[in-house]
């Protein structure tokens, strides 16, 4: 895991989603594959329809992503 995904990682733990989904936005634009991006970014959405969103982004970009 990268620094900059560890690091969101932690803000959403400390309970921080709004930092942990601007620093995971930021990688997400810097690299659209990173599936573990996509996947924090589902667990910062409040709506649930942007949760589905990003999870079916995860999937697609790693089908055997349970």
């Amino acid at each position: 895991m990268d620094e900059k995904l560890a690091k969101a990682a932690s803000l959403f733990n400390n309970g921080n989603r709004l930092e942990a989904k601007k620093l995971l936005a930021e990688i997400i634009n810097s690299d659209p594959s990173n599936s573990l991006a996509w996947y924090g970014m589902a667990l910062c959405q409040e709506d649930t329809v942007d949760k589905i969103l990003c999870l079916q982004r995860v999937v697609s970009l790693d089908p055997n992503n349970a």
